[in-house]
């Protein structure tokens, strides 16, 4: 009854090691989010930034509405804003009307490129996206969804700041003014 006793305590001491050496550390933000409705409540939420501030900006590929693909090479020496949505969210409407209005226009673009981003959404999804959001500007999809997956994996809008050397400057999840506020700062900061 000891060896066996003694058999299930090394067992289960060496399993609950290992499980803990090979897991990933799960992170958990507090972040305000707000409904479609336009109410702003406060959530707990996993995490699932892939990047971190400093790192290079991941490898992309975007297709654009004239159905050519854009890389981190066509925005090289630029402040640029990556800008995630899916068709389902009226936050990211809201942010991109808003973008379109007050952000876009306001740099040269010799400096300054933003492009806003659906993941896995076709042509047809895309114009339905833009029509119902009542924006101008050109949007871009990740057909896959295969770079987005690079950046992240849900929670939407999602805004990156990349400095003109290609490193992440800002990471931002959700829409409200106090998150739209600091993005505005930190493009600001970022091309001066």
């Amino acid at each position: 009854m000891k060896t066996l006793l003694l058999v299930i305590f090394i067992l289960a001491s060496f399993l609950s090691a290992f499980s803990q050496s090979s897991e990933k550390k799960i992170k958990y933000i507090e972040r305000e989010i707000t409904t479609d409705t336009g109410k702003i409540i406060k959530v707990r939420t996993i995490d699932d930034t892939q990047t971190d501030i400093g790192d290079p900006v991941p490898l992309f590929i975007f297709r654009g509405e004239d159905n050519k693909d854009y890389t981190n090479s066509d925005f090289a020496n630029k402040t640029l804003v990556i800008n995630f949505w899916i068709t389902s969210c009226g936050p990211c409407k809201r942010e991109l009307k808003r973008i379109e209005n007050e952000l876009l226009g306001k740099y040269p673009s010799n400096k300054f490129a933003f492009i806003s981003v659906g993941p896995n959404v076709s042509p047809e999804e895309l114009a339905k996206f833009k029509k119902s959001a009542d924006i101008k500007f050109e949007l871009f999809r990740d057909p896959t969804g295969d770079s987005f997956n690079k950046f992240a994996y849900s929670a939407f809008p999602r805004n990156f700041v990349i400095s003109p050397e290609g490193k992440i400057v800002y990471q931002g999840i959700g829409y409200t003014d106090s998150t739209y506020q600091k993005l505005l700062s930190v493009i600001s900061e970022t091309i001066e």
